[in-house]
């Protein structure tokens, strides 16, 4: 499962790799040829694709022909019953962090 922006990309239909650097032509052309056939494709190329140093791909892409959306759910968090962003209202420690209401200078 792959999550790029608002969208869910589950099971490709292909995946295109270049591990050496004759094969980014070819592995380029592909993506094209599958962009072309309205499939979407999420991966990246290498900054530096003549460092070939790793074991990691120069060009890595997986093609989908669909997507679902994504909903990005911030948990529950609370502390004693209450949500974490009032724990400076009731935790007499954390007062001190509480945000400030107005910039001032320093005198």
């Amino acid at each position: 499962m792959l999550i790029y922006a608002d969208k869910v990309f589950e099971n490709p239909i292909e995946v295109i790799e270049a591990f050496c650097p004759n094969q980014v032509k070819p592995a380029l052309d592909k993506v094209e040829f599958l962009k072309n056939k309205g499939l979407y494709l999420v991966g990246y190329m290498r900054y530096d694709l003549k460092k070939i140093a790793d074991n990691l791909p120069l060009v890595y892409f997986e093609a989908f022909d669909s997507y679902k959306p994504f909903e990005h759910k911030v948990p529950d968090c609370k502390i004693s019953g209450r949500p974490t962003i009032e724990a400076h209202k009731t935790l007499p420690a954390l007062q001190k962090f509480r945000p400030c209401k107005s910039s001032t200078k320093p005198s």
